[in-house]
This record gives structure tokens, sequence and C-alpha cells, in this order.
């Protein structure tokens, strides 16, 4: 498989640096990269042995025969326009979350894709953690009953230190919601199910309407409950806890052992759990170890490639349907009215 890489910033760095621990490493080639300043390409080429530096969009277009993937690793606020046009092209994307910053927008580039008959993919990385999908084995066994309530936190102030304090003025500047949501919530949409209501209590920035602090409470259709945490302004453990009739289960939050800067054990790219009782005994401890250097990002290379080998146009586990709720969720909620209760389509007409 030969991918193309749109952008140059960290976390194209990432994909090109964790790309060394996928198991399918010397079936992809890395043939070419475009990025709006020529220069930072042209030196992730000379590290990273990409084949071409392209001028511009158009360019990689034109040359859509001599790979089968593009990477877009940019800004939240490209994404859209530039999977639009390479999905009008019939051009397969591996897209950096969020897809879009609107639902009608990421639902338009799902019905491109399914009309180009090409690959859409968009790069929600929690459901890929070995923790994660040994964990959900144990709740399909029964482990801890019926899950009827859990709580996802991807609360977390930059590995900088810094806390976004953005002009009011500033127009490009979408805040935490609408990216940093994304992973707790994929959280709750997997294991309870497609969700038919929300309430939300947020928090905007000092100075800019953009969401800082976001708390959602979802119902979901079976019933069952979930509180969604986000934030750049606040730190929490990172870890989600998921209650069932027989037990609970705690995902993430072991920075005791694991709190390296973008390895730490969070919900988003969990590496252990723990089972427990109703009465607090422990009944299980997993711990499963990532080597990588881009939060697992290779993870999801490898189910990529398996996407593609396997000529399948969209992924299991990041279904269209769930990544359609996600962007619904957070765009119907990125505001501070707090007296909404929001109906969720969740993935599907009303």
């Amino acid at each position: 498989m030969r991918i193309v890489c749109i952008g140059a910033g960290r976390i194209v760095q990432w994909f090109c640096e964790d790309l060394a621990f996928s198991k399918y490493r010397d079936k992809i080639k890395l043939h070419g990269i475009y990025n709006r300043t020529k220069n930072k390409a042209e030196i992730y080429q000379q590290k990273y042995q990409f084949e071409i530096v392209y001028d511009d969009l158009a360019a990689v277009i034109a040359d859509k025969r001599n790979y089968d993937l593009v990477y877009v690793g940019t800004s939240d606020a490209t994404h859209y326009q530039i999977v639009k046009l390479l999905l009008s092209a019939q051009i397969a994307v591996f897209c950096e979350k969020p897809l879009a910053l609107s639902y009608d927008e990421a639902k338009e580039l799902y019905q491109i894709a399914q009309e180009q008959q090409v690959l859409l993919f968009d790069g929600i990385k929690t459901g890929f953690s070995p923790a994660y999908q040994e964990m959900k084995k144990d709740i399909a066994a029964g482990l801890i009953g019926q899950v009827q309530y859990l709580r996802a936190s991807h609360a977390k102030i930059s590995t900088s230190g810094r806390i976004p304090n953005p002009k009011k003025d500033d127009q490009n500047f979408v805040g935490l919601h609408l990216a940093g949501g994304v992973y707790a919530l994929f959280i709750g949409l997997d294991i309870l199910g497609p969700i038919t209501t929300t309430r939300h209590l947020n928090n905007s920035y000092p100075n800019h309407r953009a969401i800082s602090t976001s708390v959602l409470t979802n119902r979901h259709q079976n019933n069952g409950i979930s509180t969604i945490i986000a934030s750049d302004s606040l730190t929490s453990d990172l870890s989600a806890e998921i209650l069932g009739t027989k037990g609970y289960i705690k995902l993430g939050g072991n920075l005791a052992k694991y709190n390296q800067d973008y390895q730490k054990d969070s919900c988003h790219m969990a590496y252990t759990y723990e089972v427990y009782d109703n009465n607090g005994n422990l009944l299980k401890n997993v711990d499963l170890p990532l080597t990588t250097k881009g939060e697992g990002l290779f993870l999801e290379i490898n189910h990529l490639y398996e996407l593609w080998n396997n000529k399948q146009l969209t992924s299991p586990i990041v279904s269209p349907e769930i990544s359609l709720s996600i962007i619904e969720i957070l765009a119907k909620t990125n505001n501070t009215n707090d007296y909404e209760v929001i109906a969720i389509k969740g993935g599907k007409d009303e």
C-alpha cells in the first residue's frame, strides 16, 4: 500500500514514526507528501524518505494512480474541504479526527465516499487499544453483568502546561470541544450504543466563546446513561469507569506507571483495566503496554491496511454511524446553553 501524507506537523510525524511499529510495515510505502509550507514537506521527505513532494493539492490528485490512500493530518478546520476534494477524485482517505466540524459536512463526506466507492476512515484511535479490545470481550462475556452507566474523561491540560487563552476575535480557533470530546464519547457509544438525548454543561474560554470544558450527560437507546467529560483547562487521570449489574471496570488511569507525554494510560489509548465485583473485590488486572511514538497510531495503520487489502470501504470499529453520532453530538452541544435537552439522530435521517 502506497500512502500520501497531507500536512507536516506533529501528527504526521507520529504517523511516519509509528509506521515502524506496524506489522505491515514491509508492505506500506510512504509515496508523497504535501504541505502548504513546502520547505517543511521537504524536511519530512528527507527524514522519512518520501518519494515525492507535491506543490499543491491539484498535483496530489493528478498523481492518484501512483498511490492507494491519503492520510490527512492538517488542522481540524481544513479537514472537510481537503477530504471532499480527495473523495470526489475517487481517492481513499484516512482523516485525523474530527472528520468535519458539522454533522452535515461529515454526512456529505460519507455520501461522497459511498458514491465513489472509496474507503473513508475517521481517525479515532480509542477502539484499537489492545486493553480496550480485551475489556470488551470481558463485558460481552458478562463479567460485570449488564452495563447501565459509564463515565469517561478526556480532561487534560496540554503537556506544555499552557492553558489556551484565545483572543475574542480569533475566528480560526475552534477550541477543545469538537476535537477533545471525541475519544471519551466514542467509549459511550461503543459500549452503550446509540444516544437518543443529551444534556450539556459547558464552560467557554475567558475571552472566547469556544468551549474549554464540557460535561455531557447522555441517555442511550438501551436506557443506559453516560457522562462524558472533556477539557483542556482541567486535568483528570484520564480514566473511564463502566458500571454493570455484577460489578465495574476501571479503564486506563494508571498514571503511576504510565505517565510520559503522549504515552499516558488514558481511556483514549488505554494500557490497563481492572475488573471489580459489587463488593469491590479485584477480579482481574490487565496490563498491555504499547511500544509507540504516536499514541498507538500504528494500530490504526494496521487496521487501514487490512481494510484496503480486503477492499472494505468502512471500518467496523469506527463505523460511519459512530463517527456521525460523535460529530452530531459535539456540534449540537458546542455552546453554553445549560437548558437544552437535545435529540440525537444517531447517524440517521430524522
